[in-house]
């Protein structure tokens, strides 16, 4: 079943009207501050100025939790009121002066909050306020008892597949594809055999996205089949209920069905006393700190037994995983390099229009490439965390910083969206995770990062695509 939001929005001078959309719902556009104080108006914890309405007020029909996120050119703080008296409140917790709240939603349906979108000085200002719905369960729609019995066991399922959503966040899973919001399928395993395969087969690039009882998540583009069909392999797989999400890579592949596979058995232990290790692929990292530290994203570095990160003109490093973050699609290495370059990284906003840059690989993995573009939104597939942008990127570019004119770090690619008009003419949109939530990841892993100056000047491309290219390499991912 769809978990929607309702929301009741009151217009300056043009009355409430009310919409219903799935999450995330969305951004409401709306003057902040006013004439009165809130701790004086609201008996609120916090110094702000506000109308003595409500910016707005919503209606929630599901409970759960509603994350608020306000966006201006100045100072705002944001205050959020229930039904039962509680009053929340926040300045800075988002990037720069943005505020942020997370409000749990308990109870009937029909649950209201009021919300309230101030300043900090006695002033009036434009933003945008950010709602998005954090589901916290797993709905699904059918499930089927399986019971494999002993050896080898296949079934054979049409399903669904597509959709129009990124698995990212959406479902919890940092993944490629487009996927529909409710699971393909779901099913009981009972436990017993050492090995449980999930697979798609398609006409069509698939992407197969798995949650497992543990509530981990499982994701594959291209099987190593040599097809471009996705699948998984579980080994000595829990009991319990799986969902599967059969997906495309590209939004164009429309897709109506396809047959999911599942099968159990022994499993296959491949004779590795002679083998090299496998090569799964590559993307683009770059550094961070002089310490040795690698930023790419995680889904460049999932699945892998051992990685590795060479900068141009420099030797193969053997490279660990310190931490990955499926949520904001993160990766942090470490190699043995000391003392060598490294990237700034922007204390600012990105703007709409704001000219940016990136160096990345790809295609291939032994001669980079430089391309600009611009901010196309401040608002990504996945919300806030994001922005898109045109600079060109390509398989193999994933992990790349986007910098602005004076070589800072403003955000992290992580993918793209590639269709075609009726012109065949292509259109590239490139997704970048926002500067401010990889500070808070190195942060949060004790890394010590180089805050960019804000005194720095604009500079050539030439410049700073020198600059990018001394701490900029090619990620490698191998299976031992």
């Amino acid at each position: 079943m769809s978990r929607k939001v309702l929301i009741y929005m009151t217009l300056f001078g043009v009355g409430t009207s009310a919409f219903a959309a799935d999450f995330p719902p969305g951004v409401i556009h709306l003057v902040a501050g006013g004439p009165i104080s809130a701790s004086a108006s609201l008996g609120a914890d916090c110094d702000a100025w506000i109308t003595e309405e409500a910016s707005h007020s919503f209606t929630v029909d599901v409970p759960g939790d509603l994350l608020f996120r306000v966006e201006s050119p100045d100072d705002t703080v944001l205050i959020v009121a229930d039904a039962d008296g509680g009053t929340y409140c926040d300045d800075d917790s988002g990037e720069g002066w943005s505020p942020s709240l997370t409000v749990p939603v308990k109870g009937a349906q029909g649950a209201a909050l009021d919300v309230w979108v101030g300043t900090y000085e006695p002033s009036k200002s434009s933003a945008s306020l950010f709602v998005i719905g954090l589901p916290d369960t797993l709905e699904s729609s059918r499930v089927l008892d399986v019971v494999f019995g002993e050896g080898f066991a296949r079934e054979t399922i049409e399903v669904e597949a597509g959709g129009y959503r990124s698995p990212r966040r959406l479902h919890g899973a940092d993944c490629t594809g487009f996927v529909g919001e409710e699971p393909s399928f779901t099913f009981r395993y009972e436990a017993g055999q050492p090995s449980l395969r999930i697979g798609v087969e398609s006409h069509v690039d698939s992407t197969l996205v798995v949650r497992l009882p543990s509530g981990r998540w499982l994701c594959n583009d291209d099987s190593n089949h040599g097809d471009r069909n996705a699948a998984v392999e579980v080994q000595d797989p829990d009991e319990g209920v799986y969902a599967a999400w059969a997906g495309v890579y590209d939004l164009e592949d429309v897709v109506s069905s396809v047959r999911l596979v599942l099968e159990t058995g022994p499993a296959q232990e491949p004779d590795t006393s002679l083998a090299e290790p496998e090569f799964l692929g590559y993307g683009t990292g770059f550094a961070v700190s002089d310490q040795g530290h690698v930023v790419t994203n995680e889904h460049v570095v999932a699945g892998c037994d051992r990685l590795t990160f060479r900068r141009l003109g420099h030797p193969e490093e053997e490279a660990a995983l310190v931490q990955a973050d499926e949520s904001v699609d993160l990766a942090l290495l470490k190699d043995g390099s000391r003392g060598r370059p490294f990237a700034p990284i922007s204390g600012r906003l990105t703007d709409l229009g704001q000219a940016i840059g990136t160096l990345g690989f790809p295609g291939t993995e032994e001669v980079p490439s430089f391309s600009t573009g611009v901010v196309a939104s401040n608002r990504g597939f996945e919300g806030w965390i994001e922005f898109t942008h045109s600079a060109e990127t390509r398989s193999g570019s994933s992990g790349s910083a986007i910098v602005d004119s004076r070589g800072h770090v403003v955000g992290v690619v992580t993918g793209r969206l590639s269709s075609t008009d009726s012109s065949s003419t292509p259109v590239n949109v490139g997704y970048a995770t926002r500067a401010f939530v990889l500070r808070l990841f190195l942060e949060g892993n004790g890394v010590t990062y180089s805050l960019a100056s804000g005194a720095d000047l604009p500079r050539p491309w030439t410049e700073i695509a020198d600059q990018a290219g001394a701490y900029t390499g090619v990620v490698s991912c191998y299976l031992r």
